[in-house]
């Protein structure tokens, strides 16, 4: 809670759990352009970089730096999102899933 941004340089990964812990404590993020990190992020509350360019994390960090006044809403829009994915929500969206299937 006690940065302004939180940075998810993995160069593997399954999942972003990490992000979506970010996202709930209302920070941007900073992220690879790829896997699961594009589920969950996008340009309004993240600086999202190709990993496979070799100064890509370092162009999103001073992208961070330069938008130090956006950062809070940034993070308030990440907030939104991760409650989005509340278990309530997503029970329900996937017994959506799962009715829609038994009904064709």
């Amino acid at each position: 809670n006690a940065s302004d941004v939180v940075t998810t340089p993995y160069l593997k990964f399954t999942s972003s759990a990490v992000t979506l812990l970010a996202m709930s404590f209302g920070k941007p993020c900073i992220a690879p352009d790829k896997g699961s990190f594009k589920e969950v992020l996008d340009g309004k509350g993240a600086f999202l970089y190709d990993p496979d360019t070799k100064d890509g994390l370092s162009q999103a960090i001073t992208a961070a730096v330069e938008a130090k006044e956006d950062l809070p809403a940034m993070g308030q829009y990440n907030l939104q999102q991760a409650e989005k994915r509340e278990w309530d929500n997503i029970a329900s969206m996937t017994l959506d899933v799962y009715r829609q299937c038994l009904s064709e």
